[in-house]
């Protein structure tokens, strides 16, 4: 009876340490190298498009502003305003990132003649905030900004938004747990589950049968909420789509490695919108649809645009 004791208490004690090892590699930003924006770099290694970049950074205003977070932090957010007619862009990077990390696509969204608004979310970049929380805290953040920029620009701006991975999660959790308020949302690669999205991900790394995956992410969950403060069993975007009636784009790779692209298909699947869509991209795995299908991935938003009458 003592060893039998002894080994449940083994195993309980091995299960605590992979749910507190788990739950602090979800709450941690390993946040990626930063550098001075008038360098950057384009990651997908295309010299020409590098320079067109480059060189529309020299000559646009970079108007960095901090913005008052409800969790009394400050949010740190680039303006690039083009022009002056009343219609904007959001762009949400991914986890680890920042800002400059969507370059490319304010890029992109310069050319089509839009003013772009970029941000650091919590905790990435030069934002505040002592943890991530995937969407949990970030989305009531993106209600500051977007209410910021209605107070800074006009309350009659038309707002679309553009998120890559944990970005298109902010966006997409901000508009079916918030208000579904802009002109459209723009998801590439977002999960609609975040604690199946980390299930998948520790079953991937670990190799473990389904049933001690379910064991870790109850002691990973617990632990979130005991340290974080935010409960990763509640950001479940999928059950929440139907909040969102305004036009939707989804985006994705099928050979995506990270989220499941089973994950996109369930979000466009759930949503209600009678303006939405869907483009899938044949290669790029996670968040590399725009890297490697360019031309292919500005004409589906540019051809989303023109439909919804942005």
């Amino acid at each position: 009876m003592g060893y039998f004791f002894l080994f449940i208490l083994f195993l309980v004690i091995i299960f605590c340490v992979a749910g507190l090892y788990t739950a602090f590699n979800i709450g941690h930003n390993k946040k990626k190298p930063d550098y001075d924006i008038l360098e950057y770099n384009y990651p997908w290694h295309e010299p020409e498009y590098e320079i067109k970049i480059k060189q529309w950074i020299k000559t646009i205003p970079l108007n960095y502003i901090k913005i008052n977070s409800p969790y009394r932090y400050k949010l740190n957010v680039l303006s690039i305003k083009n022009n002056d007619k009343p219609k904007w862009i959001i762009l949400l990077h991914g986890v680890t990132m920042n800002h400059k990390s969507v370059l490319d696509m304010a890029y992109m969204y310069s050319e089509m003649d839009y003013n772009v608004l970029l941000w650091d979310s919590r905790n990435h970049g030069d934002s505040e905030g002592e943890n991530i929380s995937y969407g949990y805290y970030e989305k009531y953040d993106l209600k500051a900004v977007v209410d910021w920029m209605r107070n800074e620009y006009g309350q009659k701006i038309k707002i679309g938004m553009h998120g890559v991975s944990m970005g298109s999660g902010i966006l997409l959790s901000y508009a079916s747990g918030v208000r579904d308020d802009c002109s459209f949302y723009i998801a590439d690669c977002p999960y609609s589950n975040f604690k199946k999205q980390i299930s998948n991900v520790s079953k991937n790394t670990i190799k473990m049968p389904d049933f001690i995956i379910s064991i870790i992410m109850f002691f990973a969950q617990m632990f979130v909420k005991l340290f974080f403060k935010f409960d990763i069993g509640k950001i479940n975007i999928g059950d929440k789509m139907h909040r969102i009636e305004n036009p939707v784009l989804f985006l994705n790779c099928r050979d995506d490695d990270y989220i499941d692209p089973a994950m996109t298909q369930e979000l466009y699947d759930k949503c209600i919108s009678e303006k939405k869509s869907i483009t899938w991209f044949d290669e790029g795995k996670h968040g590399g649809a725009f890297g490697k299908n360019r031309e292919a991935y500005i004409m589906a938003v540019d051809n989303f645009l023109i439909a919804i009458e942005f």
